[in-house]
């Protein structure tokens, strides 16, 4: 018997805990021998960061799957396990999918109902899980998502160390908006980097991709931003800054593709585990359908990577 996830148990009332990622992935290694878990290194409390590995065939396009990167923001996590659980063994044979269902282990097990509470007049929060969910940060305060260029935390090295071991095709974020209301399920963004595979995501794959997901479950999805006057939606929709401690702008420099996704925090948990699910399945067919153009399109992106440049100049020094 497959395993079920703490939010499929519980009604979607609750989420998992690390130590309930790391059971549910025993559990499914036994039923479903599909798969290897390998890992990333140890959190910053010491916690185990499981990767988990699919299909690996020569010459699949890599794509790596990140969740749970701030904690409060679960959905991720639960869609990469019932993903694990639920895809047919074909897309192993077509893609090698890394999974990391929870990269912030210690913000994830300081659950509290506090944390990400729903307060529409300051628009903050989310609806659900009722049970709590984890903190933005890491257990040792620190916020991996504007990490990428310091690399403080010891669980954003892990990471650098899995992308350059691998050097993902492909990477996807999973988080939760916070901030304006609007119509969309979910939207999604890709680097803000000039540069060949961030106009193909943006112009091409993205707009595919949400095509997609409308004709097949009617979830709507647009590029991700907020209102610039809230009480003004006419000034503008606007994005979040270039800069390249965010992830997705930070891999937009290594001429890889990357997407950011931002389910809608306005709608139930349960339907944002559901419309993750849903758009990662479409990103997945997308990316098996146009493997030699997505490997076209990171050649390019990598040829026209600028060289290394000096940021200090001088003679040798010895110290000491």
């Amino acid at each position: 018997m497959k395993p079920l996830t703490v939010a499929e148990k519980t009604d979607y009332r609750e989420t998992s805990r690390h130590a309930d990622v790391l059971r549910f992935i025993d559990e499914l290694r036994a039923v479903r021998p599909v798969f290897r878990v390998e890992s990333m290194g140890r959190s910053g409390k010491g916690q185990e960061m499981p990767v988990l590995v699919f299909g690996e065939r020569p010459g699949t396009p890599v794509v790596l799957v990140i969740a749970n990167i701030h904690a409060g923001e679960v959905e991720g996590k639960e869609a990469l396990l019932m993903l694990a659980r639920d895809l047919p063994p074909t897309y192993f044979e077509k893609l090698t999918l890394l999974f990391v269902p929870n990269y912030n282990p210690d913000g994830n097990d300081a659950i509290s109902t506090e944390n990400r509470k729903l307060d529409l007049a300051r628009l903050e929060g989310q609806i659900g899980p009722e049970g709590g969910v984890g903190t933005r940060t890491t257990g040792d305060g620190i916020n991996l998502n504007r990490d990428y260029m310091k690399m403080e935390a010891v669980e954003s090295r892990n990471l650098s160390r899995l992308q350059a071991r691998w050097r993902p095709h492909l990477t996807v974020d999973s988080h939760t908006t916070d901030g304006s209301i609007h119509g969309y399920a979910l939207t999604f963004d890709t680097s803000h980097i000039p540069c060949v595979p961030s106009e193909y995501v943006r112009t091409t794959m993205l707009p595919d991709v949400s095509r997609r997901l409308d004709a097949r479950t009617g979830l709507k999805t647009f590029f991700y931003g907020n209102f610039v006057d809230e009480k003004d939606p006419g000034k503008g929709w606007a994005t979040y800054p270039h800069l390249p401690r965010y992830g997705s702008h930070y891999r937009g420099l290594t001429g890889r593709l990357d997407i950011l996704l931002e389910t809608y925090s306005y709608i139930p948990f349960k339907d944002r585990v559901f419309t993750t699910v849903e758009i990662l399945k479409d990103i997945f067919d997308y990316t098996i359908e146009h493997a030699d153009e997505i490997r076209r399109v990171c050649a390019e992106g990598e040829a026209a990577r600028p060289d290394p440049v000096g940021i200090a100049y001088g003679p040798p020094q010895r110290i000491g």
